[in-house]
Parts: structure tokens; C-alpha cells; sequence
């Protein structure tokens, strides 16, 4: 009886949206967030991408490292930093406080800005992109409601590699 409960549970948790992801770190958030926004046409078309981190001088450190390189055909020119909404719109929200996010999804939708968090948990409360890490893998969560919501043109392929939620 206790090798079926135990069964049970590890079924359950294998189910997809029931597994904990854990927040990505520094380094691979800002990996993967480069990698995916080259998915989305709108970011990725040619042009300079700039990218605003809230709350989280980590992340914005490692993006940092990678101003100059490519985005699809367009480059990333700058990364900030900062405890408040950004006033200037840039390309990417990247938002690494939780508690921060109703008023980053807010500033997101208003202003047709691609939101990004390194705790895939918030995408289920509104981020439309998560990064976070599952038995040792990268996983990435894509939020389809609110990249309607933030007027996004996903390359058909992310549907290939992420987890969808609506």
C-alpha cells in the first residue's frame, strides 16, 4: 500500500504545472532570456534591444556581459538596472523581484513590453516568460494570454521547447 501512495504522488508530480521549477540563476536567466527573445519577431527583426531589470543587480550584471551580441538581426545595446519602472520603454521587462510583479505586468501590457522573470511561479500569476530549472534542464514557460496581452509575434518554434500555460 505505501509503494502505491508513493507511486501516486511521484505521477502526480510528474504531471506538467504540478512539478516546482526552481528559479533560474543569474547566469542562465540571462542566457536563455537572450536566446528566447529571439523568437519573438517583434524583438528579434533587426534593431537595437535594450533590456531593463527590476530589482535584481545580479541578472542585469550578467546581461551586461553580453551587450553587442546578436538578437536574431538585432543587437543588444543596453541593459539597466533599477528599482523603479523603468521611464524610457525598452524591448525586455525583466523582472527579478516577486514582489514587484502586478505592477510589472501592468507597465508590460501598457506598453507592449516583453515580461520576463528568472521564477517561472509568476507566470502563472501574469509574466508571460519564465525561466527556471527542473531535474538539472532549463525550462522555459511561456504565458499565451498575456502575450496577447503584450501584442507578441512568437516564432512558431517556442512552441516546440516551451511549456505553455494560458
Amino acid at each position: 500500500m505505501k509503494l502505491l501512495t508513493i507511486n501516486i504522488i511521484l505521477m502526480l508530480f510528474s504531471i506538467p504545472g504540478l512539478s516546482q521549477l526552481a528559479d533560474a540563476s543569474a547566469d542562465i536567466a540571462a542566457e536563455y532570456c537572450l536566446k528566447v527573445g529571439a523568437w519573438e519577431k517583434g524583438i528579434a527583426g533587426g534593431g537595437d534591444v535594450t533590456i531593463y531589470v527590476l530589482d535584481n543587480p545580479a541578472i542585469a550584471q550578467e546581461l551586461t556581459k553580453s551587450i553587442g551580441k546578436k538578437i536574431g538581426k538585432s543587437v543588444l545595446m543596453k541593459v539597466e538596472e533599477g528599482s523603479t519602472l523603468p521611464a524610457d520603454k525598452p524591448n525586455i521587462l525583466f523582472i527579478g523581484n516577486p514582489t514587484r510583479v502586478a505592477e510589472s505586468i501592468k507597465y508590460s501590457r501598457d506598453n507592449n513590453v516583453l515580461s520576463v522573470t528568472h521564477s517561472p511561479g509568476l507566470v502563472w500569476e501574469g509574466v508571460t516568460l519564465g525561466l527556471g530549472i527542473e531535474r538539472l534542464k532549463t525550462r522555459i514557460v511561456l504565458n499565451l494570454s498575456s502575450s496577447i496581452d503584450e501584442e507578441l509575434n512568437w516564432n512558431p518554434a517556442i512552441m516546440k521547447v516551451a511549456r505553455t500555460v494560458k
